[in-house]
């Protein structure tokens, strides 16, 4: 709380003025007054002979100088003191992430009203809450029920609670008898305590006897009344579900606006206006602030409705929501000491001092009215009400910054707002799958997806890459998550943009949809400029069919001119740009409305394009064309291909940035046909009764290569490893392999295994490095492949052996790359160790000198140990693998590695671990048996996983179409704000060193695929130290959308070669939106940590209650203290005083 606002607030004020002094009047006056008597008595004599007004004039005069002088020595001071008593802070933190913007308009009756109640809206007495009052209070009898067999519960107190609740439940058939049952029970077990306390005479064994009976009697009761209780409370819930049901469908039409008035307000509104209802119910006993839920907690303005409010903040909606953020920059604020936060007031019983306290003490009014009377605690309130659905989409845990307020005396709360169960929607969750593949290899995607719609609705998931669907397919709604497995080759080199989603079914054609295809073959055929208004030639078509799609088909043979015609009709509304794509002189007419005769050119092919391709011409896009869901609008396209065997296209870009190439048939309709319009308006609907629309589709970028690879393996001799490695890479034509093993090369004098340049190493794109000592290679060799990683970005694979990896690298230069480094021997190694309850101790493989594997948490998550679909099988696969007996274990993983498969012992062994160096990657394999994993399972594991593993290490190498330019983007996509490293290397014929700069030029494509003139920038490339001709630079700060990088160099050998790269900078999906279902549990997590309580809108004005009792007032002091003697004006007035007197004297003949 500022001072500013507290100030303003305050309830009550007292003052008080008090002068003190340094020295004790009684060790300063005594000697004053007798210095002034000596003093008058010395001047009696000599001012005798004058006046008695000068006389005494001068006497006077020195009379107040030395009484100022005994003024100074005494120090005297004024003190003033007001103390104030202001409301206590207390904060609302309203969650205002995307999930806050759904609508809850399919909620169950009992919740409607509950949300309803505490907006306000009805009052608590238009519904009948017996049934769930007298269920929570058994629930609380139910908890109780142990301590009250042991004697040490009150049954009284529940008794009391339970009686008055009998008589509400007369409407709902016989719960108000079994309630009474329980009363009845209750107060036997009362009886039987009261006589169970009387004292009974030890020797009167029929007492005692009938003591321990009715005991026993009592304990039955409570048992059976343990089993009657779970029956009974479910029975009361469903009776107030009922009682719900009904009074929400009555014929009353004022309650019926009230809960329209509740669906129609979004959950940040609902928050927005139940915060002003708190704020209003705390009154002055409070200082209210209200918070978004975020790290600064920005402050929510007062002005305005909650509509007003909660339309301003719909456009920033955050899309993650953590709780652990505002609560931490809480907790961290109260931390500062109080002179940096209490402002003028001075203030006692701080942070400081709060956070001494116990935490159980913390909580209620009564701990707190023992701490001092005044208080301190800067901008810490006394409670803090966090009001959302529980959604958390950041991963962190609230549960510590809870505590830590609790401790400084801040109780944590939580409102519940929203439906618990799912709303009607159509969600796609993720895209799953690898982000690089080589040109040829099949993409593997899965698409996470719930359909939370009726059963009988069709509803179809549409895969589109760069927006030309490649496969729809209808799902089937479940209410639960599903998963589409989708496959395709990656048949062209680049960056591809996919999206995934959902779409009601798309219509059978037999019902009118699709476009009336007219065909003229024969006679005089127009150009298009020369068509008249209606777009035909004069005479008849040859031909006339129905097409299901916005496609025109080619032709067999024969030059002709093409015309569909239709009605398109849009899913959603908004703005929509037409596209079209040719080959040849193409058009796309509009109208505005279903009549042809309002139609215009929207969009234009001028020349012939490629199939697919539509960004080739700007003229092929049309601007923004204003469209409504459901309408009917005349579409018509032209067609002039240049050969018979041409086709035409057309596709749109919708309002949510996803397009559709061609337009799919479901938005089209034959013009001569009337279809079902209700079924249109039908699937219009569907699509807008959802909760959200922005959960419908998600989208990923993959990155596919399709230059040659160039791989070096070199090894002593040819191991099964190195083989089968080697056979794997070969089977791709695509891949260039050299193999090179020191016990076949030696023989034949050919000591060389490595490039003996850095020019020819460079030249490789990955280089497999088995069982070679050092000294087996040329000098120099280990500093290169340290380079071949560090600069030129190549990839490096070592296999551990039994001769020399790793042991013998691991002092030498290429020990900086590498992912492990040495390890002395612990005590109790691997396969020795004895168990303990972190480890399930030696696996029956381990005890025969084998070990099995396990996947590390890293492991997981990776796509290089990926092998199968599920993840959870996935997990159990590693251990079920043949077991590896030589393993290298005398190595650890350095700190900046990721150990992604390790040996399932207790102290476990790196077998597979990764580690970026510099602009390349390295991969260790620590066992060179890795072709055991072909046994019993065939080739799918080893495979499988070194084809990923390639994947993974390629994915950021240079590569060109020239060897003599050659460019690499550490990553093809990209979220804004986020830098990415582009680096080149330029090579001159004959080894000549490059003296011009590369340059690289970045420019922003537009829908169309034109590049943004002003987004255009050029930048030089900076030089890497120690590395000839190796070039980098950092782009960084792009705005979202497509980018092309482009490099170049004017060095003359070089002139002419351009690399080009696409980048794409978009916005990483948010999960807000994927489970629309509040999150109670999450809430009360957080309130249990802060010491509060977790409720939902049913129970909101007890919370108001419960917190309004835990408020105490702040007492603030303010002191100020004024010293009347160590000011220039003292000296000066007894300078005055002293120079008057001397004037005076002078003046009546005086010395």
């Amino acid at each position: 709380m500022s001072a500013s606002a507290t100030a303003a607030l305050t309830t009550a004020a007292a003052s008080s003025v008090a002068l003190t002094t340094a020295m004790p009047w009684w060790l300063v006056v005594p000697p004053a007054l007798v210095i002034a008597w000596a003093l008058i008595r010395l001047s009696r004599e000599e001012l005798s002979g004058l006046p008695a007004f000068t006389r005494r004039g001068l006497l006077g005069l020195r009379g107040l100088s030395v009484a100022l002088v005994v003024l100074m020595v005494m120090q005297p001071s004024c003190s003033w003191q007001r103390s104030e008593r202001d409301p206590a802070p207390v904060a609302l933190v309203v969650d205002v992430s995307a999930s806050m913007g759904v609508r809850d308009g399919g909620m169950s009756a009992g919740r409607r009203l509950d949300e309803a109640t505490a907006l306000g809206l009805v009052p608590e007495t238009a519904r009948d809450t017996a049934p769930r009052r007298t269920a929570a209070a058994l629930s609380a009898l139910r908890v109780d029920l142990p301590a009250l067999a042991s004697g040490s519960g009150q049954p009284e107190v529940h008794a009391a609670v339970l009686a008055p609740l009998v008589q509400t439940l007369a409407g709902h058939d016989d719960l108000g008898r079994q309630v009474a049952d329980v009363v009845s029970r209750l107060n036997e077990v009362i009886s039987t305590s009261a006589t169970s306390a009387a004292v009974v005479d030890p020797a009167n064994a029929n007492a005692l006897s009938d003591r321990s009976r009715r005991q026993a009697a009592a304990r039955t009761r409570l048992a059976a009344l343990a089993d009657q209780l779970p029956a009974l409370i479910q029975r009361l819930r469903q009776a107030q579900t009922g009682a719900d049901a009904s009074r929400a469908s009555a014929t009353d039409p004022e309650l019926a606006s009230s809960l329209a008035a509740v669906d129609a307000m979004s959950r940040l509104e609902r928050a927005l206006s139940i915060a002003d209802r708190v704020r209003s119910r705390l009154g002055d006993r409070a200082a209210v602030t209200v918070h978004r839920l975020d790290a600064g907690l920005t402050p929510i303005p007062k002005r305005g409705t909650p509509a007003q409010r909660s339309a301003a903040l719909l456009g920033g909606l955050d899309f993650t929501t953590d709780h652990a953020a505002p609560l931490r920059s809480l907790a961290e604020r109260s931390a500062m000491p109080a002179e940096r936060s209490g402002g003028p007031a001075e203030r006692s019983g701080g942070p400081a001092e709060r956070s001494a306290m116990p935490a159980e003490r913390s909580g209620g009014p009564a701990e707190r009215s023992a701490m001092p009377a005044e208080r301190s605690g800067g901008d810490l309130p006394q409670a803090v009400l966090v009001i959302g659905d529980g959604r958390d989409t950041a991963g962190s845990d609230a549960a510590p910054a809870a505590r830590a307020l609790r401790s400084r005396g801040c109780i944590v709360h939580a409102l519940c707002l929203g439906d618990d169960q799912p709303p009607r929607d159509a969600v796609v969750a993720a895209i799953e799958g690898g982000a690089e593949y080589f040109r040829g290899e099949t993409v593997c995607l899965d698409v996470r997806l719930r359909l939370s719609v009726a059963a009988d609705e069709a509803w179809d998931v549409v895969l589109a890459r760069d927006g030309e669907v490649i496969e729809r397919r209808r799902v089937k709604p479940t209410g639960d998550w599903q998963r589409e497995r989708f496959e395709f080759p990656a048949d062209r080199g680049g960056v591809w943009a996919i999206e995934a989603r959902l779409e009601p079914g798309r219509a059978d054609t037999a019902i009118g949809h699709g476009l009336r295809r007219e065909v003229w073959t024969t006679g005089d055929l127009p150009t298009l400029d020369r068509l008249d208004a209606s777009g035909a030639p004069p005479r008849a078509p040859d031909s006339v069919a129905t097409v299901a799609t916005a496609t025109d088909p080619p032709e067999t043979a024969g030059t002709s001119y093409r015309r569909l015609t239709g009605w398109l009709t849009p899913p959603t509304t908004g703005d929509y740009r037409i596209q079209i794509s040719a080959g040849g002189p193409a058009e796309v007419w509009l109208a505005t409305s279903a009549a042809a005769a309002d139609r215009r050119r929207v969009a234009s092919c001028p020349k012939d394009v490629e199939p697919g391709v539509f960004d080739r011409h700007h003229e092929q896009t049309s601007a923004a064309i204003a469209l409504r869901a459901g309408e009917r609008y005349w579409i018509e396209v032209r067609h002039r291909p240049t050969r018979p065997d041409r086709l035409c296209s057309v596709g749109w870009r919708r309002p949510d940035n996803g397009t559709d190439r061609p337009i799919p048939t479901e938005y089209l309709l034959l013009a001569n046909s009337e279809p079902d319009r209700a079924g249109t308006d039908r699937a219009a609907a569907t699509v807008l009764s959802q909760a959200t629309r922005d959960n419908d589709a998600a989208r990923i970028a993959i990155a596919v290569h399709e230059d040659p690879l160039r791989v070096l393996v070199v090894d002593n001799q040819p191991r099964w490893e190195s083989r089968f490695i080697a056979s794997l890479l070969e089977r791709d034509r695509r891949v260039q392999v050299v193999r090179r093993y020191r016990s076949i090369r030696l023989p034949r004098g050919e000591a060389e295994l490595l490039p003996d340049s850095q020019e020819g190493l460079d030249r490789f794109d990955a280089v497999v490095l088995g069982d070679l000592r050092p000294d087996e290679l040329q000098p120099g060799d280990a500093a290169r492949l340290s380079s071949f990683v560090r600069r030129r970005g190549g990839f490096l694979v070592c296999l551990a052996g039994e001769r020399a990896m790793p042991g013998m690298w691991l002092l030498s230069p290429l020990a900086e790359v590498l992912p492990v480094r040495s390890a002395p021997p612990a005590t109790g190694s691997g396969r020795d160790a004895p168990e303990t309850r972190e480890s399930p101790g030696k696996t029956p493989a381990a005890a025969n000198g084998e070990s099995r594997l396990r996947l590390t948490i890293a492991g997981e998550s990776n796509p290089i140990t990926a092998i199968l679909d599920d993840r959870r099988l996935n997990q159990r696969l590693w251990p079920a693998l043949p077991a590896m007996a030589r393993i290298a274990r005398e190595v650890n993983a350095k700190t900046a590695a990721e150990v992604l498969v390790e040996t399932d012992e207790r102290q476990p062994v790196p077998v597979v671990a990764i580690l970026r160096a510099g602009a390349g990657r390295v991969l260790w394999l620590g066992s060179d048996e890795s072709f055991r994993w072909r046994d019993r399972v065939g080739e799918r594991v080893h495979q499988s996983f070194w084809l990923q593993a390639t994947r993974w290490g390629l994915a950021a190498r240079l590569r060109g179409s020239d060897e003599r330019l050659q460019v690499a983007l550490d990553r093809a996509v990209i979220d804004p704000g986020e830098a990415v490293e582009l680096r080149a290397r330029t090579v001159l014929p004959g080894g000549a060193a490059v003296t011009t700069t590369p340059s690289v030029e970045l420019v922003r494509l537009g829908d169309d695929g034109v590049p943004e003139p002003a987004t255009r920038r050029v930048m030089q490339l900076s030089a890497l130290d120690d590395a000839t001709g190796q070039w980098r630079q950092t782009l960084a700060g792009l705005p979202p959308g497509r980018w092309r990088v482009r490099v170049t160099c004017e060095q003359q050998d070089l002139r002419g070669l351009v690399e080009e790269r696409t980048l794409l900078v978009q916005d990483r999906p948010g999960r807000e939106t994927v489970d629309l279902r509040c999150d109670l549990a999450q809430l009360s997590r957080i309130a249990e940590a802060g010491g509060g309580k977790a409720v939902e809108a049913a129970d909101l004005d007890a919370l108001a209650d419960t917190i309004a009792k835990s408020l105490v007032p702040l007492e603030r002091t303010h002191r100020r203290t004024i010293s009347v003697w160590d000011g220039w004006w003292v000296i000066a007035l007894i300078s005055l005083l002293l120079g008057s007197e001397w004037l005076w004297r002078r003046r009546v003949g005086l010395p």
